[in-house]
């Protein structure tokens, strides 16, 4: 049997390895990849994103910054995808640029106190 956290660290490096095709596809100024259905969400992932009643935008912005601490290889593709060497971390401009359903409002303080019914 599969522990859980087994199951949620699979889920996580799958997210991960989309992340990484989606700066690869900037670098080479290709397409993206084509988005096949993550076979599980990241369920810590999705409790989190649930908690803070954030958008999928929000949600791959986290797994984007997370990435940078979590495997080195994300440092670099910050870095080529945003054409910057010495930025090796993610900027908003970049998840702007190569995350789906990006919007600007993820940075409003108003747009977050709605999102958490306050």
């Amino acid at each position: 049997m599969t522990s859980p956290a087994a199951v949620n660290q699979r889920a996580l490096t799958a997210e991960l390895d989309r992340f990484a095709g989606l700066l690869t596809a900037r670098v080479d100024g290709a397409e993206p990849p084509e988005q096949a259905p993550a076979p599980q969400r990241p369920e810590a992932l999705e409790t989190l994103a649930d908690a803070f009643a954030l958008s999928s935008f929000e949600r791959d912005v986290l797994v984007l910054c997370s990435g940078v601490e979590l495997e080195a290889r994300f440092a670099a593709l910050c870095a080529a995808a945003g054409g910057d060497e010495h930025q090796r971390r993610p900027t908003f401009g970049l998840a702007l640029a190569v995350l789906e359903d990006a919007h600007w409002s993820a940075l409003a303080p108003a747009a977050r106190a709605t999102s958490l019914g306050t």
